[in-house]
């Protein structure tokens, strides 16, 4: 059975992918069982075939994904280097070449520094995904540079109502994705900006209060 959270992010990135406002690199974050891997492998999917499996666990072979584990407790530099030739390589199938780096935290931070560059040098068809199991397990450079997706811990069937006791990051990401799909011809651009100030919002360890009234506040003022 699929999870709501789970679903409710397959819709949002339906739609980044049709609206091509992918971005380039992603931190897949949240405590064990929250499905960051497994969306992520959905994902894959969706890109190749045009649409997320009806079941999880449904494996369809992939061409254009590639899923660096690590080796031996940790993920150093020369496979993040490596990761350069698939990055560029052409996709087959796919609109982008997805590349899922998983148990993230475990980079050295030379390779994490590698990972810096690849990002910020990485070709328009190239995607990123890095899973840690929280926002704060990558070095700031890295981090800085990535959407973060936040997923709660054993999501259950049906979404519970946000609350004060709610993480920051999760309710404005559940206000961004409940406007989203409220508004379903909402323009491109109005989209991109509340994401992009999401990403902002993980990144810098404010005022939450604040912060939250702002971004929401700008959000509305934007509709």
């Amino acid at each position: 059975m699929k999870h709501a959270v789970l679903e409710e992010k397959q819709e949002l990135f339906k739609r980044l992918v049709q609206e091509d406002l992918l971005s380039h690199a992603y931190l897949f974050f949240g405590a064990l069982g929250g499905g960051k891997r497994t969306f992520a492998r959905e994902l894959a999917i969706f890109l190749e075939y045009g649409a997320f499996p009806k079941e999880s666990g449904e494996a369809p072979a992939l061409t254009d994904a590639y899923f660096l584990e690590p080796r031996e407790g940790v993920i150093g530099i020369d496979e993040v280097r490596a990761l350069r030739d698939t990055a560029y390589g052409r996709p087959l199938r796919s609109p982008r070449r997805l590349i899922v780096v998983e148990r993230a935290e475990l980079m050295t931070s030379e390779a994490q520094a590698s990972a810096l560059k690849l990002t910020e040098d990485a070709p328009p068809k190239a995607c990123f995904i890095f899973i840690a199991p929280d926002g704060n397990a990558l070095l700031p450079p890295l981090s800085s540079r990535l959407a973060r997706v936040y997923f709660p811990a054993n999501p259950s069937p049906e979404v519970p109502e946000t609350t004060e006791e709610t993480p920051l990051a999760e309710r404005v990401e559940a206000d961004i994705i409940k406007r989203f799909l409220e508004n379903k011809r909402a323009q491109s651009t109005r989209i991109a900006w509340l994401l992009k100030k999401h990403a902002e919002l993980s990144r810098y360890n404010l005022n939450e209060r604040l912060q939250e009234k702002g971004i929401m506040y700008n959000g509305v003022e934007r509709e």
